[in-house]
């Protein structure tokens, strides 16, 4: 058997890598990771990814996310230091509004994951 390669948690290619091999280990598809520094003491989590944010590899930068960062950088919250991410990482939203259907089952392999993630960011209490 391989000997998993260790990553270094505290970058942002090493914690993608190792949250993306988990994803896959749960059956899942990750689409768009996050955006800001890991050392961030504020995190913005939405949902899911819309179609603008998987084109753009990005989260919160649809119609949504826009409002969202426009509202945080008056209190001086911007991708430089506050974290964003949400909690399923790939498209939720189909053919128009019509939201993707995610049972359960799934949506608690989402939340474990997330929790990963954010246990790993060092300024981040969960």
């Amino acid at each position: 058997m391989a000997k998993k390669k260790q990553r270094d948690l505290q970058t942002r290619e090493g914690l993608e890598a190792e949250y993306r091999d988990q994803a896959e280990q749960f059956g899942l598809d990750v689409q768009v990771f996050s955006d800001g520094p890991l050392d961030a003491k504020v995190v913005f989590v939405g949902e899911g990814a819309g179609e603008k944010e998987v084109r753009q590899r990005k989260p919160f930068v649809g119609e949504s996310g826009k409002m969202l960062r426009v509202a945080a950088a008056k209190y001086g919250l911007t991708s430089e230091n506050a974290y964003f991410t949400n909690v399923m990482k790939l498209q939720i939203l189909q053919d128009g509004d019509e939201k993707r259907s995610v049972n359960n089952e799934e949506f608690d392999r989402w939340v474990t994951l997330l929790n990963w993630e954010l246990g790993n960011l060092p300024n981040v209490d969960t």
